[in-house]
């Protein structure tokens, strides 16, 4: 199991991070992750090497692991919303 609560966005912010993150997940075997994007729309991702909005974060991390569907489970005080991830 992998527990991301808003940390992989560290990894949007320039080219060799991005694929750094991307070569670590296809590496990953795990039946399950818990994770939380971030807000599309905050300052500190100005300028970042790409920038997903939420769907569009989930949906990233299920093309490039072995896990396969995303439910919503829990939504936050601040608006974002946690994911379980699975096989």
């Amino acid at each position: 199991m992998v527990l991301a609560v808003n940390v992989f966005h560290h990894f949007l912010k320039t080219k060799e991070d991005y694929q750094r993150l991307i070569n670590w997940l296809n590496k990953l075997a795990v039946n399950e992750m818990f994770f939380e994007p971030h807000q599309y729309d905050e300052p500190h991702l100005k300028g970042s090497f790409i920038n997903y909005r939420e769907r569009e974060f989930v949906d990233f991390v299920l093309a490039n692991t072995q896990l396969n569907y995303a439910s919503i489970i829990f939504r936050c005080d601040d608006g974002r919303n946690l994911y379980k991830l699975s096989m």
